[in-house]
């Protein structure tokens, strides 16, 4: 199967987005030369070739969508997607995609969710390899106290600080803060 890949800026840095024929499978942050970048996902994913495709319909709508969402006039992606890992993995990546624009679940949410309450950590580590960040929102999962933990994306906690700025939560940098004290984690 190939990899079709093109790159966007954004107000988080430029963006490197790949898909196949199925939908979107990679967004990366980019920091590495697009040449290397591209290499890594075609072996993360274990793709045969990949194209430079900036046509290409799925990557231009994918970044027409991340456009409106960085200007605040889009709230939920509609995208196809091809989720490549595990089973469990993609059940995890599923069930984050339930997350609503401006909601917050905890790891342990997410296991829940899954049928499984002990296995937070594996679920952490599930999300901690999302391929898909921002659109499938890894950003919107916290520790159960508020605590932004785990981002495996460039820039970590500091990235997940700004996509949830962005999203009009409110965070210190280390957790998030609520503006009233009956504010609980809104669940799904």
């Amino acid at each position: 199967m190939n990899l079709y890949y093109t790159t966007m800026d954004s107000p988080l840095g430029p963006l490197w987005l790949g898909a196949t024929d199925k939908g979107l499978c990679a967004l990366r942050f980019l920091v590495d030369p697009v040449e290397v970048q591209t290499a890594r996902v075609l072996e993360e994913l274990d793709l045969d070739q990949a194209i430079h495709d900036p046509q290409d319909m799925l990557l231009i709508d994918t970044a027409d969508q991340l456009d409106l969402y960085f200007r605040h006039e889009l709230t939920d992606f509609d995208l196809p997607f091809d989720l490549i890992g595990t089973p469990f993995r993609v059940a995890v990546w599923e069930e984050m995609l339930k997350i609503a624009y401006g909601h917050l679940v905890t790891y342990g949410d997410i296991a829940k969710a899954l049928g499984d309450p002990n296995k937070s950590r594996a679920c952490g580590g599930a999300i901690g390899a999302n391929p898909i960040p921002i659109i499938v929102p890894c950003h919107r999962v916290v520790g159960g106290n508020g605590a932004l933990t785990g981002f495996s994306a460039p820039g970590g906690i500091k990235l997940k600080t700004k996509i949830l700025r962005l999203e009009g939560l409110e965070t210190d940098g280390e957790r998030v803060t609520f503006p009233d004290q009956d504010h609980q984690l809104t669940l799904f």
